[in-house]
Protein backbone atom coordinates (compact mmCIF):
# COMPACT_ATOMS: atom_id res chain seq x y z
CA UNK A 1 0.00 0.00 0.00
CA UNK A 2 1.39 3.36 -0.90
CA UNK A 3 0.57 6.10 1.28
CA UNK A 4 1.32 9.97 1.07
CA UNK A 5 0.80 12.63 4.22
CA UNK A 6 -0.66 16.31 3.09
CA UNK A 7 -0.51 19.01 4.96
CA UNK A 8 -2.23 22.14 4.06
CA UNK A 9 -2.72 26.07 5.09
CA UNK A 10 -6.54 26.66 4.86
CA UNK A 11 -8.42 30.32 4.67
CA UNK A 12 -9.57 31.28 8.83
CA UNK A 13 -12.53 30.04 9.97
CA UNK A 14 -12.84 27.58 7.17
CA UNK A 15 -11.04 24.21 8.92
CA UNK A 16 -14.51 22.08 9.59
CA UNK A 17 -15.23 22.56 5.75
CA UNK A 18 -11.54 21.43 4.64
CA UNK A 19 -12.18 18.60 7.11
CA UNK A 20 -15.42 17.55 5.65
CA UNK A 21 -14.58 17.60 1.72
CA UNK A 22 -11.07 16.01 2.32
CA UNK A 23 -13.18 13.04 4.09
CA UNK A 24 -15.36 12.82 1.16
CA UNK A 25 -12.42 11.70 -1.27
CA UNK A 26 -11.90 7.63 -1.54
CA UNK A 27 -8.36 7.12 -0.42
CA UNK A 28 -8.70 9.17 2.73
CA UNK A 29 -7.20 7.16 5.60
CA UNK A 30 -7.52 10.08 8.16
CA UNK A 31 -8.17 13.89 8.94
CA UNK A 32 -6.87 15.98 11.59
CA UNK A 33 -7.22 19.91 12.38
CA UNK A 34 -3.51 21.19 13.79
CA UNK A 35 -2.71 23.68 16.32
CA UNK A 36 0.75 26.34 14.37
CA UNK A 37 1.65 26.94 11.35
CA UNK A 38 -0.28 24.11 9.44
CA UNK A 39 -4.56 23.62 9.18
CA UNK A 40 -4.97 20.12 8.50
CA UNK A 41 -2.92 17.06 7.70
CA UNK A 42 -3.96 14.08 5.86
CA UNK A 43 -3.39 10.75 4.86
CA UNK A 44 -4.33 9.31 1.36
CA UNK A 45 -3.29 5.48 0.42
CA UNK A 46 -3.48 3.33 -2.39
CA UNK A 47 -2.75 -0.01 -3.92
CA UNK A 48 0.16 1.59 -6.27
CA UNK A 49 1.66 5.22 -7.09
CA UNK A 50 -0.46 5.68 -10.06
CA UNK A 51 -3.44 5.67 -7.97
CA UNK A 52 -2.12 7.44 -5.31
CA UNK A 53 -1.39 10.47 -7.56
CA UNK A 54 -5.15 10.29 -8.74
CA UNK A 55 -6.90 10.02 -5.22
CA UNK A 56 -3.89 12.72 -4.23
CA UNK A 57 -5.37 15.13 -6.65
CA UNK A 58 -8.99 14.32 -6.33
CA UNK A 59 -8.45 15.08 -2.24
CA UNK A 60 -6.62 18.23 -2.76
CA UNK A 61 -9.46 19.59 -5.77
CA UNK A 62 -11.87 19.33 -3.26
CA UNK A 63 -10.79 21.37 -0.51
CA UNK A 64 -11.28 25.29 -2.02
CA UNK A 65 -9.91 26.93 1.38
CA UNK A 66 -6.58 26.18 0.63
CA UNK A 67 -4.49 29.22 0.63
CA UNK A 68 -0.48 29.51 0.70
CA UNK A 69 1.17 26.25 0.62
CA UNK A 70 0.56 22.06 0.20
CA UNK A 71 3.03 19.90 1.94
CA UNK A 72 3.16 16.45 0.77
CA UNK A 73 4.99 13.80 2.34
CA UNK A 74 5.19 10.56 0.14
CA UNK A 75 6.12 7.08 2.52
CA UNK A 76 9.13 5.49 0.94
CA UNK A 77 8.06 2.50 -1.57
CA UNK A 78 9.57 -0.75 -0.79
CA UNK A 79 10.50 -0.34 2.66
CA UNK A 80 8.52 -3.58 3.03
CA UNK A 81 7.78 -2.42 6.69
CA UNK A 82 3.81 -2.72 6.86
CA UNK A 83 1.54 -0.05 7.75
CA UNK A 84 0.66 1.01 11.53
CA UNK A 85 -1.86 3.27 10.67
CA UNK A 86 -4.91 1.74 10.72
CA UNK A 87 -8.23 3.66 8.76
CA UNK A 88 -10.02 5.67 11.40
CA UNK A 89 -13.79 5.77 11.98
CA UNK A 90 -15.43 8.85 10.57
CA UNK A 91 -17.56 10.70 13.76
CA UNK A 92 -20.26 13.42 14.00
CA UNK A 93 -18.18 15.64 16.03
CA UNK A 94 -15.68 17.00 12.86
Amino acid sequence: MDRVYVILDIKEGKHSEAVQSLWANPGVRWVDALEGQWDVITAIEASNRSRLGQLLLQAISSVETIIEDIQLLPTSNGSGAQSTVEPAKKSNNQ
